[in-house]
């Protein structure tokens, strides 16, 4: 997208809100964040993120046409332990409440939107491979492309302190769309590589059968036990933007996502959606118990078949299924589960699955459903804070965004938010990835750490294919 390739009624428009920001910023001596939204022609958002420096992030879902891309921070707040999403709610609804907002009517959300991530655990270990990665991150793109369908909209957005000068902020975001527009860059071939598991298997599914003695004791009933792998390259950097390529191509029904932070990129290609409210509207994904997939269909539905017959599978699909509704009841009503599990395939793996649907009650937005879902029985345990003890005690590794909150939030309060599973943290020629598995009554030590190579299976695939 090139400031040249804008129409002179998006640059005067731009302009325009620009002018009302700096104005109100100057009588009220204080930041006032400007924000313009107009339709501009449809482009790759993938290509656009690629090309473009420092600070971004990618969010795509095929499933309902829509595409992200962001670069440059106009603003940004962090939030700490366990009052991240307060905090951060608080920051953005402080934020919004003087913002000059100009946008095309046909916008899908209402702008602007801001991008969020969420540590899995804020009490965990801290990995300095982490480290540019907070407790909570809300951050507002400088440039923010969406695409939904056939349409497109650019969100310029800015921050103007008082006196600011509209002669040299103008220059400077024009500028910024310019560079935005460089060529990308013909992908390298992926590197070779050597996978180094963190924790040997004896080790793991030692820790898995004590968690299966913990559950027979009566102590919890489900825990997650997540896997970690380190992928180190033997030729050169990873080339996150033909794994996400690759990742787009091959799991267009999951959410496509990558958030750029320092020298490091998280990305991933989620199958769980946390929540999303449009609205009062709430959907969630009830997405637990697993199996591989089949080289032939008849061999596909053959294992399908196994999976909505195996009582293990059921028994941790409706121990979700049950935290989901408890998490839900106080502020949804009229919420929909269907009577029996889906299955969901991916390219390498299907899952049990159900959609649970809603209406949220007034005053309820999606920082407030995150937080009482995350972490959701799929990706902790239940009970919640006993599962997360023992995750701390027989998982060595710092999940850091793994499995955490990842998505964005609009004007009102609305929002989407993906699980951030099927993920992987790459800095340079090093890649972790993570994959968890759900322990219960009935689990099979060797049986889930095979699981979690099949999960593991979609990031390693795309970073080294």
């Amino acid at each position: 997208m090139t400031a040249t390739a804008l129409d002179t009624s998006f640059v005067r428009g731009l302009e325009a809100t620009l002018r009302a920001a700096g104005g109100r910023a100057t009588s009220s001596n204080g930041s006032i964040l400007a924000s313009w939204t107009a339709p501009v022609e449809p482009e790759d958002a993938l290509r656009l993120v690629s090309t473009a420096a420092g600070k971004r992030v990618y969010w795509e879902v095929a499933a309902d046409g829509t595409a992200c891309a962001g670069s440059g921070e106009a603003w940004q707040a962090e939030g700490t332990g366990a009052t991240r999403f307060a905090t951060l709610r608080a920051a953005w609804q402080q934020t919004l409440a003087t913002a000059v907002i100009r946008c095309d009517p046909a916008y899908p959300r209402p702008a602007p939107l801001a991008f969020a991530g969420f540590r899995f655990n804020p009490e965990g270990r801290s990995d300095p491979a982490w480290r540019d990665f907070p407790d909570g991150l809300l951050y507002l793109p400088r440039l923010l492309y969406m695409r939904r369908g056939a349409r497109a909209w650019l969100t310029v957005n800015a921050c103007l302190a008082p006196g600011a000068s509209l002669d040299a902020e103008l220059p400077v975001l024009l500028a910024d769309l310019d560079r935005s527009a460089a060529p990308e860059a013909a992908g390298e071939p992926q590197p070779a590589v050597r996978a180094e598991e963190r924790v040997r298997r004896d080790r793991w599914e030692r820790a898995a059968a004590a968690l299966i003695d913990a559950i027979g004791a009566g102590d919890v009933e489900k825990v997650v036990l997540a896997r970690q792998v380190l992928l180190r390259s033997e030729g050169g950097d990873f080339d996150v933007f033909a794994a996400l390529r690759r990742l787009r191509e091959r799991y267009a029904g999951c959410s496509l996502f990558a958030a750029f932070r320092g020298e490091s990129c998280f990305l991933g290609a989620s199958p769980e959606r946390l929540v999303r409210l449009d609205g009062a509207e709430v959907s969630v994904d009830c997405l637990a118990g697993s199996a591989e997939r089949g080289a032939t269909e008849a061999e596909d539905e053959a294992i399908a078949r196994r999976l909505l017959d195996d009582a293990k599978e059921r028994h941790e699909h409706d121990l979700v299924r049950r935290d989901l509704v408890e998490a839900l009841s106080p502020v949804c009503d009229g919420l929909r589960v269907a009577e029996e599990p889906l299955v969901k395939r991916l390219a390498n793996v299907q899952h049990l699955y159900r959609p649970v649907t809603g209406r949220a009650r007034p005053g309820t937005d999606a920082l407030d459903l995150v937080e009482r879902l995350h972490p959701t029985a799929a990706t902790g345990g239940l009970p919640r804070r006993s599962a997360l003890s023992l995750i701390r005690t027989f998982e060595p590794a710092d999940r850091g965004w793994y499995a955490g909150p990842v998505g964005w939030l609009d004007s009102v309060g609305g929002g989407e938010f993906a699980v951030a599973i099927r993920s992987g943290l790459v800095r340079g020629g090093a890649a972790l990835l993570y994959a968890g598995c759900g322990i219960v009554a009935g689990s099979d030590p060797a049986r889930e750490y095979e699981e979690a190579s099949i999960k593991l299976e979609a990031m390693r695939w795309a970073l080294s294919s």
